[in-house]
């Protein structure tokens, strides 16, 4: 329940204009993984990955096609 609240303030603030951005966070050295971290732009407010993915996963956001290998690698997304 708690991710779907947070997933739904998250697109009343895409609503508003913000966009959210994925970016990956390299390991700090070569025996760990490396992590994905979710923020807003204008705002650079964080987003957990959670109500992040399930806004993504819901069909409410648009991928702005700015990821490397073409729109299903997007990095940033907005409302619909």
């Amino acid at each position: 329940m708690e991710t779907l609240r947070r997933k739904n303030q998250l697109i009343d603030q895409l609503l508003l204009g913000q966009v959210l951005h994925k970016q990956y966070i390299p390991p700090i050295n070569q025996h760990l993984t490396g992590e994905v971290a979710y923020f807003l732009t204008p705002s650079h407010q964080p987003v957990q990955p959670a109500p992040a993915l399930a806004a993504i996963n819901s069909g409410e956001l648009r991928p702005l096609g700015d990821g490397l290998f073409g729109p299903d690698s997007s990095q940033s997304w907005g409302i619909k």
